[in-house]
């Protein structure tokens, strides 16, 4: 058996985007070797074993999509350095109207002390904003979907002064937003 052997691809109408989307060209600027990452908008699994094949040792996989959650534990099951926690990201911890939790990413950042960040949450990444300094200290690298200029602005500033520099950033063609990857 190869190493993906163990991945479950779910049914196309529950798939969202495609596997191995160009993740080298936005994810491969770093050493995931021995590493946490924290996978914020995991869909069903496809960052988490991008890190994975790039030899991360855990992946904290937020996933707040019901089905999508449903897809990211079955490959979960299959690979136990996939930890699925179905959550939502926000300012505060609350229910809110699809009925699931969300978290900040204060807590998640304190709790999980992630090495990397992979944030694609859909306007939840303008939180980060808010995040106490001390707690980037340990952080090696962020790779962010920013949805919209003002965010992208506002997070390479507060990335800036925390020691961070933007060692990438990409754009598809037929997309409205940035990934931006931030590194020491």
């Amino acid at each position: 058996m190869s190493e993906n052997d163990w991945f479950y691809y779910p049914p196309l109408n529950e798939r969202l985007g495609i596997d191995n989307e160009e993740y080298e060209k936005v994810y491969g600027y770093f050493n995931y070797s021995g590493s946490i990452v924290l996978d914020a908008g995991a869909d069903w699994g496809t960052t988490a074993k991008f890190f994975i094949s790039k030899g991360a040792k855990k992946i904290i996989a937020i996933e707040q999509a019901d089905i999508h959650f449903k897809n990211l534990c079955e490959n979960a099951k299959r690979n136990n350095k996939i930890i699925p926690l179905h959550l939502g990201i926000h300012l505060s911890d609350f229910h809110n109207n699809q009925n699931s939790l969300s978290i900040t990413w204060e807590k998640l950042i304190f709790c999980f002390e992630p090495d990397f960040i992979k944030a694609d949450v859909e306007l939840a990444e303008r939180y980060l904003v808010d995040v106490p300094n001390k707690l980037f200290k340990k952080i090696k690298g962020l790779v962010i979907e920013c949805h919209g200029e003002d965010i992208e602005i506002s997070l390479t500033e507060k990335l800036l002064r925390n020691g961070f520099n933007i060692i990438g950033k990409h754009r598809d063609s037929s997309s409205i937003y940035w990934v931006v990857s931030f590194g020491r």
